[in-house]
């Protein structure tokens, strides 16, 4: 698994379409942007986050994020 970059892209549709920004929840709301998924909830605060594949010792993919409040 994850030898080329098909099959890479191929798991990361596959892991974006389980996540639990797909699920039905209470914290969807109408997305700014066509063909997307918004959640809101309250926050007060600033967040990061980092995901990394690897395949045995060799990072394949990372995708790194942050946010937070624009007052």
């Amino acid at each position: 698994m994850l030898d080329n970059d098909q099959e890479l892209a191929h798991f990361l549709v596959d892991a974006k379409q389980r996540t639990y920004a797909a699920a039905d929840n209470n914290t969807s709301v109408q997305p700014i942007l066509p063909s997307s998924v918004q959640l809101e909830y309250p926050m007060e605060t600033a967040y990061i986050g980092i995901f990394t594949l690897a395949k045995g010792d060799r990072r394949v993919y990372e995708l790194r994020y942050s946010g937070g409040m624009i007052r």
